[in-house]
This record gives structure tokens, sequence and C-alpha cells, in this order.
């Protein structure tokens, strides 16, 4: 039992392995920085936004989630 993204990039990349079952426990995953780091939070917000605009960030959650991101 581990992540989905562990888990789904260990069988493509190992014969004989496969994802059994998900179990959808509801949680999500976060990026966390200190709270008054205002820089950061902003290099990051501005990151995450190039990548969704250019398309990778879909790539990306595509390969390590084995799905389409929900859509917001």
């Amino acid at each position: 039992m581990n992540d989905n993204g562990v888990l789904y990039d260990y069988a493509a990349n190992n014969d004989g392995f496969a994802v059994g079952f998900d179990i959808d426990t509801g949680e999500s995953y976060g990026i966390g920085m200190k709270q008054d780091n205002a820089e950061m939070k902003k290099a990051v917000d501005e990151t995450i936004k190039e990548l969704k605009d250019n398309g990778e960030y879909d790539k990306i959650y595509k390969k390590w989630f084995n799905q389409e991101p929900p859509k917001e």
C-alpha cells in the first residue's frame, strides 16, 4: 500500500507488477512552505500557472497519477 503516483510509476517500470485497485481516501496533495514567505509563494504560484498554461502540468499529473487532472 502506497501513494498512487509511486505505485503507478513502479508498476509501469517493473515487469510483473500492477496496481490492483485504488482506495479513495479523499486526501489531497499540497505544497508546504513557511507562512510569511511571500517570495516563495509567488514563485510556486507562478510556476504552477506556467505549467498549467503550457500543458506540462497535465502531462506530469497523468504520468504520476495515471489519470487526467481534475478540472477546477
